[in-house]
């Protein structure tokens, strides 16, 4: 894959310069939060050049649980239902209590944005399956006693939920239009 070209160009030229690659740091200053861009020649080796799946089966041996897929979308086609269908396909099973969902398309723009509303989206619905609180409510569930003492928990529908969702879709489309 692109990512396993772009490992095996970083240590040729690496081999090329006796070890290192040149990089670019930005140094900041904590008055305006802002800096110059600085070339920096980095040490690079086997051990230290990885893929994103390499850096996460790293993470797994190392006693982290943590899981990797990867769902290859580019960034210049329009994102489709499809994506949507095989994000729920990896987030469905797993226990939103207890899985963290880390999602990076390189850019940090629409795609991860689709993602993270995708995932948000299927989270709050395996939440309020397991009878817990609409996380994305303006208020708290209405909670009321049957006579056999045991709790029901009803989230009632909430148009502002409903609204901010679909504001967050639309925002994520308008931020893909403006990338094409």
């Amino acid at each position: 894959a692109i990512e396993t070209r772009l490992k095996n160009d970083i240590l040729q030229e690496a081999a090329r310069y006796g070890s290192v690659v040149l990089t670019h740091n930005e140094v900041t200053t904590a008055k305006s939060g802002e800096g110059a861009i600085l070339p920096t020649w980095t040490a690079v080796d086997h051990n230290n050049v990885k893929t994103s799946k390499e850096l996460w089966e790293y993470m797994k041996v190392e006693g982290w649980n943590v899981d990797y897929h990867r769902i290859p979308i580019s960034p210049d086609r329009p994102i489709e239902d499809n994506y949507l269908d095989a994000y729920l396909r990896v987030i469905r099973d797993t226990d939103p209590l207890k899985t963290s969902l880390v999602f990076s398309c390189g850019m940090g723009a629409v795609r991860t944005t689709f993602a993270m509303v995708a995932a948000s989206l299927v989270r709050r619905k395996q939440l309020i399956a397991l009878g817990m609180p609409d996380p994305y409510a303006g208020q708290l569930p209405q909670i009321s006693s049957t006579s056999s003492s045991s709790s029901v928990v009803s989230t009632p529908s909430h148009p502002q939920t409903e609204a901010r969702i679909l504001l967050a879709l639309e925002q994520a489309n308008k931020q893909q239009d403006l990338n094409k």
